[in-house]
């Protein structure tokens, strides 16, 4: 049997392998882009409005933007999104966060890395590489291929893989739309849950805002749904909220965006900002205590 194409199409809860069919979503929601790339036995699917690419080979084109769990990359250029695992024989990667993967040549200009194995590559002084607690090298199968390395200032240190779902960096994907009003994440079976009330959550005493930081956290755990952490920022006006992964994989773009939504919308809010490390700034118009 020839080489295909795609092998298949995940999309809203069905499985499409036709040519035409896969064309033709993938047109109407707006990644007219992947037609253009060379590319054979493609498993893909599309999920909260990102294109994930699951397995297959990739021979040359450009990458806009999305998720790839694992590939054979032979040649391209990857311009925005997040890497999870996959070999790139030859890479121009532009921007975008690298949790895994081999890379044997290419340039990696701005990006946030987190993993991976790097060989004959440039990489930028405008890389951030994040490093990890070294873990001793053992011979564990991760659920796509070997144990992952990460490389911090030249050298190469073991790293447990976990398979983790999209997150995208503000920084390198501004937010050009929101996604709906957060009132409709505070109904829960047609009802407000009085947890969930904006204004129980940021409570104005005056000279300053008392963030409840039980029910904020609550809150948030319907965006990340792993452990996030709520502390003092930089100055008073300010608090830090850092996320971590969920193991299972469901956090993706629209997480983000949802949860700088919602967090736009408590009282006094005057900015949110998502920076590198995963972590949101939020800056009241006034003073707040964390209790």
């Amino acid at each position: 049997m020839a080489n295909l194409r795609y092998k298949e199409l995940k999309f809203e809860g069905k499985t499409y392998t036709k040519k035409y069919q896969i064309d033709e979503i993938l047109l109407e929601n707006g990644f007219n882009w992947f037609l253009d790339a060379e590319i054979e036995n493609a498993r893909i699917e599309i999920m909260k409005e990102t294109l994930i690419f699951n397995a297959g080979i990739w021979y040359n084109g450009v990458w806009e933007y999305g998720v790839i769990r694992d590939i054979d990359w032979r040649a391209g250029t990857f311009k925005n999104g997040v890497i999870y695992n996959g070999i790139f024989k030859r890479v121009t990667v532009e921007r975008g966060i690298i949790f895994n993967g081999t890379f044997l040549k290419g340039d990696i200009l701005f990006a946030d890395i987190r993993g991976g194995e790097f060989k004959d590559v440039n990489i930028s002084k405008n890389v951030n590489q994040t490093e990890k607690t070294q873990q001793p090298e053992t011979q564990i199968q991760t659920q796509i291929q070997g144990e992952p390395t990460i490389q911090t200032q030249g050298k190469i240190h073991g790293q447990t893989g976990q398979k983790i779902q999209t997150q995208i960096e503000e920084k390198y994907n501004p937010r050009v739309m929101k996604y709906g009003k957060f009132i409709n994440e505070l109904f829960l079976g047609g009802k407000l849950n009085e947890n969930d009330n904006p204004n129980l959550i940021v409570v104005d005493n005056g000279d300053r805002y008392i963030i409840n930081k039980m029910n904020l956290e609550r809150k948030l755990y319907r965006f990340f749904r792993e452990n996030n952490k709520i502390e003092e920022g930089h100055n008073n006006n300010e608090i830090l909220i850092t996320y971590e992964y969920e193991a299972s994989g469901t956090n993706n773009p629209k997480d983000i965006a949802d949860a700088m939504e919602y967090l736009e919308n408590l009282p006094g809010v005057e900015t949110v900002i998502h920076r590198m490390g995963f972590y949101f700034e939020i800056t009241f118009d006034k003073q707040v205590e964390i209790k």
